[in-house]
Order: structure tokens, then sequence, then C-alpha cells
């Protein structure tokens, strides 16, 4: 028998060649095109659930609604005044905490003029010098640490939410979380409500934001550093007490504008532990729903009596809540009703109502 030759031999190399070439270019092209409409799929999908919810936007409190308010109090406070005098001296000639000072000293100069002009002579508000050199001897920088430690422990039994105290709180908890020292909490963990309905609405197409007294920074080190992992990069937005106090209308018209939703409120749903943040938040036309969790303050009077709110006690049942108010909105819309229809969250009686709640006591303790 004869050998084939090698030019034949080559030739059927180069077909074999070539066709296993245009067999890869195709399986290529399949598979990109493929992934290409997977995700033009998942894209179209978040589009229907975000047009076909009654929200736009789900915006959080922390503390009660996301995470424990044991781990703010027995965890994330007393850190700051066990570390607040180590913190300072380590940090005193910082820019950073010397601007944290700088605002400290003039709200304490501040607080003390109110008390002044009330004649509130129970007010013995800790006033802080002015800021010394960064050259002056080391027994003047140590005073001055004693009275900027006066006033940060005199506003935090005093509850206050100053902008102020919140920066110097962030910036020392920073501190912790890199540190290991300190882990976000959230409820039930990685395998807990929080976890799972946070990825999912922000897979599903909605924004979503936090509005917490605690700083922008706190919140985003809460979410970093938390024990269900990295979950701060599916929030959109941050707002901390530079939009307004958590009890004011305006803060929420102000956040309604920053996300883009200041001509339809309504489309945005606030969540958060407690009855005044949710009157101020409907006040400003959103939507707003109670988070009853273990550990959570009670609710006033107005809630259970007057003025109800929706409750839910997990993020499940807000997921409940949404899609009732979504049924009810796409309704609306098919029999072309022209007035939105707030049901449950639209408080009866509104006029006789006295928006706060009262925190200073000290009681309510929030983040």
């Amino acid at each position: 028998m004869s050998q084939p030759s090698s030019s034949s031999s080559r030739s059927d190399l180069y077909r074999y060649l070539l066709g296993f070439g245009a067999r890869f270019v195709l399986a290529v092209g399949v598979s990109y095109l493929a992934h290409r409409g997977i995700r033009a799929l998942r894209r179209r999908r978040k589009a229907r659930s975000a047009s076909a919810s009654a929200y736009a936007a789900l915006i959080f409190d922390v503390e009660g609604t996301t995470t424990p308010i044991s781990f703010v109090k027995e965890t994330l406070f007393p850190y700051v005044t066990q570390h607040l005098e180590h913190y300072l001296a380590a940090h005193y000639h910082e820019a950073q905490t010397r601007a944290d000072v700088e605002a400290l000293i003039e709200l304490s100069e501040k607080d003390a003029a109110t008390a002044a002009a009330a004649a509130a002579a129970d007010v013995n508000v800790p006033v802080i010098p002015p800021l010394p050199s960064l050259d002056a001897p080391q027994s003047d920088i140590a005073a001055h640490q004693q009275c900027v430690m006066s006033n940060v422990r005199w506003q935090m039994s005093s509850d206050r939410k100053s902008t102020a105290l919140k920066a110097l709180q962030g910036h020392m908890w920073k501190d912790g979380y890199e540190s290991g020292v300190l882990r976000g909490q959230l409820f039930g963990g990685a395998t807990g409500d929080v976890a799972q309905w946070l990825k999912r609405w922000k897979d599903e197409g909605y924004t979503l934001g936090v509005y917490s007294s605690g700083s922008v920074e706190a919140q985003k080190l809460l979410f970093r550093y938390s024990d269900a992992g990295n979950l701060d990069d599916l929030f959109s937005c941050n707002f901390d007490t530079r939009v307004g106090m958590k009890q004011e209308s305006h803060s929420y018209s102000s956040i309604a504008e920053q996300i883009g939703l200041s001509a339809s409120p309504e489309r945005v749903l606030f969540l958060t532990d407690i009855w005044g943040e949710a009157w101020a938040a409907h006040e400003a036309g959103m939507d707003a729903i109670l988070l009853v969790r273990p550990g959570n303050y009670p609710l006033p009077p107005e809630q259970s009596h007057k003025h109800p709110f929706p409750i839910a006690h997990d993020f499940n049942e807000v997921q409940a809540y949404i899609e009732e108010r979504s049924k009810l909105r796409q309704s609306e819309s098919e029999s072309h009703h022209g007035q939105r229809t707030r049901a449950a969250t639209t408080p009866m009686n509104e006029t006789t109502v006295t928006p706060k709640v009262d925190t200073s006591s000290g009681e309510y303790n929030t983040f």
C-alpha cells in the first residue's frame, strides 16, 4: 500500500485546524452573545421590578431597624468612652482630630450661650477653651484634652446627636473597625433578613439609602465591616444630621430632593423604629413603616391608638407590605384613579398630633 504524501497530510492538518478554529470562534461568539443576552434580561427584569413597585427608593434607619440597639448601646458607645483618652493622646496633632475638636469647641460655646440666655441654672455646659497650638507645653495640651473629654461625655450622657459629636465618634469607630476590635452587627448576621433582603432589593433595582443620626462615615463603616460581610456598596446614598434632624419633616424633603424624587416623595419608603421619625417622613410625603425588633423601645400611644403606621417585625414582612402596596398602586393605575390612596399609612386626626417623641431623658440613645 502506498503511503500518503506529506503534502496531503499537511492539507488535512490545515483543514482540521481551520475547522477547529471556526468552531472555536463560533463557540466564543455564541457564549458572548448568550452572556450579553442574560445581562440584558437581568436589566429588563430589574427595570420591570422597580417600575412595578410602589416604591423606587428604600431609606433605612440603622439602630433598631438594621442593627440591634444592644450593639450601639453596649458596644459602640462604650468603645468611645473607654478609648477617648487614648485616642485624643494619640491623634491630637492630626488635622482631622483638630478639626473635630474645633467643631466641639464651637458647639460648646453655643450651648453655654443658649443656657445663659435661658437662665438655665441646672445646665452646666462643659465649655472647651480654644485649641492650643501644636508647640504648646504638654501640660496645656493634656489639660485641654481633659476639657474635650468632659464635654464629649456630657453630650453622650445627654444623648446629644450633634454633628460635631458624631464626627468624632465616627473617626474613633474607624480605628476600631480597621483594627478588628469592632464588627458591625446586623439582625441575623450573614443569613438574617437584613443581609438577604438588602441584596435582593438592590438586585431588583431599588435605590437603597441610609439616614441615621450617626455620621455618614460611621454608617458606611458599620456596613463595610458587618458580620454579613461588606454591604456598604449596596447603598447609593447616605444621610446624617447634616441634612437635618430625624424628627423634622424638612430633612426628608431634602433627602427626596437629593435622590431625585422630590416630585414624587410617595415613591420613597422610610424604615425606622421611632414613631416621631415615621411621622416626620409622612409629613414630607413619604411612606413609612415601623420595625418592632427584639430589644427595641415600645411604641408610644400615638402608634397604637391614634395614628398607626404599618408595623413589621422583620424585612420579610416589609417585603410583604411592599407587594401589597404595589398591587394597590397597579389597581389604582388600571382604574385610572387620579388620587393616591395612603391606606394604612395615613394617620388620623393629623392636626391634633404632637409629632415628636421625647428623647431628652436619654432613653432613645440612637445611632
